[in-house]
């Protein structure tokens, strides 16, 4: 069981939030000012793990609006190619 799990591939799951907060009315014309911003969160999955998992744990983290979502190899099972013998 321990060497099936040092084995496993682990990911990393990266997203970008629209964030926009209410900053009342404009004096001149009334209308309703906000200001914007992003920000990116990102948490860890094993290779296993369905689409619908990942976007459930992020829905569970957030309620603003998701924007981007990427999923990058964390390289936790890379192994460095062997060294060969220069050729001379």
């Amino acid at each position: 069981m321990r060497e099936m799990e040092k084995n496993m591939n682990r990911y990393i799951v990266a997203f970008r939030l629209l964030h926009r907060e209410d900053e009342g009315e404009s004096r001149i014309d009334g209308r309703p000012l906000s200001s914007s911003y992003f920000e990116e969160l990102s948490f860890s999955v094993e290779g296993d793990a369905t689409v619908s998992a990942i976007f459930d744990k992020i829905n569970r983290r957030t309620s603003d609006r998701v924007v981007d979502v990427r999923l990058f190899d964390d390289l936790s099972n890379y192994r460095s190619p062997r060294p060969t013998e220069p050729d001379f």
